[in-house]
């Protein structure tokens, strides 16, 4: 099978689900054929047999950005020269190009669902117009779908509801990476920031936004113990204006700022004892956020327990015993203090809940056997 993955997204490479389906399709023995932005970041670097990385010209960020010219002509020229048996769009966009292919050559198509959207984000009245038409236009896409796929039930009964689609339709797959969760403890950022290995980390893995807690989380861990020490992976991208406020916080909060590969990435997260994912409440795609969150999936998959915001859709960190949610950042040292009294019980609930509702593996295979039989029967 040969399969076009349209994927419109900048960070498309910080998106578990989306690297570990392309690799899985190659895997399987599949042909993929990954359309991404050219100004990709960080870069898509996803390589191997039967998988080509195509790249399309993004437009600048402007006005006429909305258009998104380039990556229709693209994926016109991809739909010409090959003979594609599944297209895949990922996220708003991607389905409704996918769907435009559909008409021109017939070809079957399923959506990858990242975000809930409404069509009123955008704040001002261009924007909610715009923001209309395309779930208007996402909504006609999403009923003439094979499948559609998003991260958790949680989620897809909200997508049933928005995009007006029976929840059978649904599939699932969790923001994880691909493999079985185990321990493999690293000294990776002890190294590289000259933090003593006998200190215990606590990271902040990814951007920091306004309004995430970060800064109250760097000025509460002023008064840590010397035996514990804060860090915040933020890539050159992110290093704004917040990450300085952070350093000015506390000093002593250490901050690595250079991008990583994959393979690099898994080595940083297993050098933490304890890992943070606050979120700043943007609605509900942050609240319901529950298993789309590629950097908690990523710590319970090493065994790190994680301390999260007390939102709807992260309480389960804290009900199977893998983490604790708190409603402020200066609640963070109390709650490390009580995971690190805890540390073996909670590292082994990170392993087991992951392997019970996070493994990617499982849940693909799954999903590959029901989307052969609805390709069987397309």
């Amino acid at each position: 099978m040969r399969i076009l993955f349209i994927a419109p997204l900048r960070y498309v490479a910080t998106m578990n689900f989306v690297c570990e389906s392309i690799t899985a399709f190659a895997r399987y023995g599949h042909t993929v054929d990954v359309l991404v932005s050219e100004a990709c970041d960080p870069p898509f670097d996803i390589s191997g047999d039967n998988i080509n990385v195509l790249n399309y010209k993004d437009s600048p960020q402007s006005l006429f950005r909305v258009f998104y010219i380039g990556l229709f002509q693209e994926a016109l020229r991809c739909a010409r020269n090959a003979r594609y048996d599944l297209v895949i769009g990922l996220s708003q966009l991607g389905l409704i190009i996918s769907r435009w292919l559909n008409k021109r050559f017939k070809t079957p198509y399923i959506f990858f669902n990242d975000e809930l959207w409404f069509g009123n984000e955008h704040g001002t009245v261009f924007g909610n117009i715009y923001g209309s038409f395309m779930k208007a236009l996402e909504r006609r896409a999403n009923k003439n779908v094979l499948l559609t796929v998003t991260q958790d039930p949680m989620r897809g009964r909200f997508l049933s509801v928005i995009n007006r689609i029976p929840v059978n339709s649904l599939r699932y797959l969790p923001n994880s990476p691909a493999g079985r969760a185990e321990w493999k403890p690293s000294t990776y950022l002890h190294d590289k920031l000259g933090i003593p290995r006998s200190s215990r980390i606590v990271l902040w893995p990814g951007s920091v936004q306004k309004g995430d807690g970060s800064i109250d989380l760097a000025r509460s861990a002023k008064c840590w113990p010397s035996y514990i020490t804060l860090v915040f992976h933020c890539p050159n991208g992110n290093y704004n204006n917040l990450v300085k406020e952070i350093h000015r916080q506390n000093p002593r909060a250490r901050i690595s700022t250079d991008p990583l590969r994959r393979c690099e990435l898994d080595y940083l997260i297993r050098s933490a004892s304890i890992g943070i994912a606050f979120y700043r409440d943007a609605g509900i795609n942050a609240r319901y956020i529950c298993h789309s969150s590629g950097k908690i999936n990523y710590m319970l998959f090493a065994g790190i327990p994680c301390i999260v915001n007390d939102f709807e859709g992260l309480r389960w960190v804290h009900d199977v015993n893998a983490g604790r949610v708190i409603c402020h950042p200066d609640e963070t040292l109390r709650n490390v203090r009580h995971i690190l009294k805890h540390e073996s019980e909670m590292r082994q609930n990170a392993l087991a809940v992951f392997e019970e509702r996070l493994s990617f593996d499982k849940h693909f295979e799954r999903f590959s056997i029901d989307l052969q039989y609805m390709l069987t029967h397309f």
